[in-house]
């Protein structure tokens, strides 16, 4: 039995197929990334809702991770955002934790890092001056 040779285009067959499996692809991971751009988490149903919870500094002190039936919050330019997702960074012995369960305007801004607060978490209330 003879084995056929394949068709001489079947390199460019290949060569399609896997640029079309490509563009889906970069299509996919660009149309998440302008809905995660255009949409961020942090942005809340209904504004009334955080708008009208204010945060003393002692109030804010229960949320500072170390209590795990408690979620964890953090305050910035006077909005306090939960930061429960970030449990790993923010949660009792972890690298940040020391951020938690208060303003942590300066801190983040002498860092540079108070923009990600803002797109990452939602913001679920004011700080009480």
């Amino acid at each position: 039995m003879k084995h056929k040779k394949p068709p001489k285009n079947s390199k460019l067959v290949k060569l399609v197929t896997i640029i079309s499996i490509s563009s889906v692809v970069v299509v996919f991971l660009f149309s998440f990334a302008v809905k995660l751009y255009l949409f961020p988490k942090n942005k809340p149903a209904n504004s009334s809702d955080w708008e009208s919870r204010y945060f003393s500094g002692d109030e804010l002190k229960k949320y500072n991770g170390t209590n795990p039936k408690l979620p964890i919050y953090m305050g910035y330019e006077g909005k306090v955002y939960d930061v429960s997702a970030g449990a790993g960074f923010y949660a009792a012995g972890k690298t940040y934790n020391y951020l938690t369960g208060r303003d942590a305007t300066a801190e983040l801004n002498e860092v540079g890092v108070g923009e990600i607060i803002i797109r990452k978490y939602p913001v679920i209330g004011k700080i009480k001056n």
